[in-house]
């Protein structure tokens, strides 16, 4: 099976897309902060360790 066909079946659920929005989250975690911040909203939790 190729990663192509793997990607799709892990995102054809409610689970694998949770997953995948959590992660990219995770990816954009700096930018999301920063934003916050800017904006006077600091979440005031870390998140860079």
């Amino acid at each position: 099976m190729r990663l192509a066909a793997v990607s799709f079946i892990i995102l054809n659920t409610r689970f694998g897309w949770l997953i995948q929005i959590v992660t990219h989250m995770a990816h954009h975690r700096g930018q999301l902060h920063s934003m916050l911040v800017r904006m006077g909203k600091d979440p005031g939790i870390q998140l860079f360790e």
